[in-house]
């Protein structure tokens, strides 16, 4: 019965935090704020509308695995069994052990909800992040349809003309796209000139959540 009772705990604390969150996202809205959604920390969208390549490194991890077992192989040293039944630690009975695990699980969660109610720029700023999470994932289907759209221009390519554009632009609440601008430029005219075509081609979007800035990077590449 008191187990129950902490697991409505934990899920009451939860949905609070849930409620906190979309509160600040309508407030956000209300204030007229526009959120700045950047994608181009993760990896740039190529030409071909592909993630950029990922070596492949488990052969790598499996050989660095293996020296390490060896070496600990070679290092640990031999206990015999008198002096290792000696040393062999308590068995924990399965009761205690549950009792033991709640209520660790209950004192995190206290703690957890009294740095919330006791700080309120902690509580602010993980308001925050979760805002940006929950509309990075929402707008992602504006990244999808500009790779889509992405062709690599074929001037650009008899030449072997490569590089990166950061495309900044603004998704209104009806889905259509303005203020296209190139953020961060490739050095090429002709590339950064395509990238906000490619935009335009991909608009209008789905409607949108809230209106937000969007940074959006593609990368054209030969190899």
């Amino acid at each position: 019965m008191n187990y129950q009772f902490r697991s409505l705990q934990v899920s009451i604390v939860i949905h609070v935090l849930l409620f906190m969150i979309l509160f600040n996202i309508s407030s956000i809205i209300s204030a007229n704020k526009l959120m700045v959604i950047d994608f181009s920390l993760e990896d740039p969208m190529n030409a071909a509308g592909q993630p950029a390549e990922v070596r492949n490194q488990r052969p790598e991890i499996i050989e660095q695995k293996q020296e390490i077992e060896k070496a600990e192989r070679k290092l640990s040293p031999v206990i015999p069994d008198s002096q290792a039944s000696d040393t062999q630690a308590p068995v924990q009975a399965p009761a205690e052990q549950k009792n033991e695990s709640v209520n660790h699980a209950s004192n995190v969660t206290a703690e957890k909800k009294t740095a919330l109610i006791s700080t309120g720029s902690y509580e602010s700023v993980n308001l925050i992040d979760g805002t940006a999470r929950y509309l990075k994932e929402n707008f992602s289907y504006v990244r999808d349809a500009i790779q889509k759209k992405i062709s690599y221009p074929m001037v650009a390519r008899q030449m072997g003309w490569e590089g990166k554009v950061i495309v900044s632009f603004i998704v209104c609440a009806d889905g259509h796209a303005k203020d296209i601008k190139i953020k961060e430029g490739s050095g090429i005219a002709l590339l950064d000139r395509n990238a906000i075509e490619t935009v335009k081609k991909a608009s209008p979007f789905p409607r949108a959540p809230v209106e937000a800035q969007l940074l959006i990077p593609i990368k054209y590449s030969l190899n």
